[in-house]
């Protein structure tokens, strides 16, 4: 579910990798890119309310869960209108999978926003305080904590840092800036701290946790971990390109929720060391990482 977005479609291209998996993706309205090797993959157009699960056959035993609604264009009556709709469908989605002949491991994907503004670490234990989208996010991701607090054992829910790739935030914020400005921004003071993982790295542990029983909240920390400001030297070097704090006046373009989520401290950690151990959360460098999408993603590089 969400194979067309950022993170589904890295997560889904590398399933499909393997001849693990019998695969079946879902396509609302955007079209899902699969890399040529890929092309086994059921593809099922429908929205995420009105999926029809006697379609897929064999019924599924791991639906991963990738797919948020866009409502970044809407303004914040309209976030709100989507939030609603996307808690109806996915209120939907969960009584259809609880009728399919046996049990189905769900793997939501959420975010580290819903952990809030934290200068300290937060694990899985931590209280929530969404900040930014996540504040819409929210509304549809308790339908699935509340399963998890029912006692059921078939959900997983990951919390990942700022996720490094050719697309998202990485191209909005700063890419697509940086080529059409030929600068490396800073929003706010920079002294907020960051943490960063590469899309590869996460789509490889959600590989792994297809074949690992787990259930419950899991975050997904990392070890790059530096302040915006270092970030943003971080780019200028590799990039070439100067950096320049943000006046307010530009600065004030960006939406609220925008400007909240990256001038937020991102601090992950888990109570779940062995778990970490399991799914090979281990860390590429993260200059290494960052050079080689820049060359991707900057023009003239």
């Amino acid at each position: 579910l969400g194979g067309s977005d950022f993170i589904g479609n890295a997560v889904l291209n590398t399933l499909a990798e393997s001849s693990q998996f019998k695969i079946t993706v879902l396509q609302p309205k955007k079209k899902v890119q699969l890399s040529e090797q890929n092309k086994n993959v059921q593809i099922i157009n429908s929205s995420l309310g009105n999926i029809d699960f006697k379609r897929i056959i064999p019924s599924p035993d791991i639906i991963i869960h990738t797919e948020k609604n866009d409502s970044s264009r809407y303004g914040n009556i309209g976030r709100q209108i989507k939030a609603l709709k996307s808690r109806i469908e996915n209120k939907r989605l969960l009584k259809k999978i609880k009728r399919l002949d046996h049990p189905a491991k769900i793997i939501y994907f959420s975010t580290c926003l819903m952990y809030g503004d934290h200068k300290e670490p937060v694990n899985e234990l931590s209280k929530l305080d969404p900040i930014s989208n996540a504040k819409e996010y929210i509304l549809t991701e308790h339908l699935f904590i509340k399963e998890i607090e029912k006692g059921n054992n078939n959900i997983v829910i990951l919390r990942f840092p700022w996720i490094i790739g050719n697309g998202s935030w990485f191209k909005l914020f700063y890419t697509g800036y940086m080529n059409v400005y030929k600068t490396v921004p800073v929003y706010g003071q920079g002294n907020n701290k960051m943490m960063f993982i590469d899309i590869r790295s996460l789509s490889s542990i959600v590989f792994k946790l297809c074949n690992i029983t787990f259930s419950g909240i899991l975050n997904i920390p990392s070890s790059n971990f530096i302040t915006q400001l270092e970030w943003a030297i971080l780019l200028s070097e590799l990039s070439g390109f100067p950096v320049t704090k943000m006046n307010r006046k530009n600065f004030g373009k960006l939406s609220k929720a925008a400007s909240e989520a990256l001038e937020s401290n991102i601090y992950l950690s888990t109570v779940y060391d062995d778990m970490q151990r399991k799914i090979g959360n281990e860390q590429t460098d993260l200059r290494f990482v960052v050079k080689q999408y820049l060359a991707l993603m900057l023009k003239n590089k």
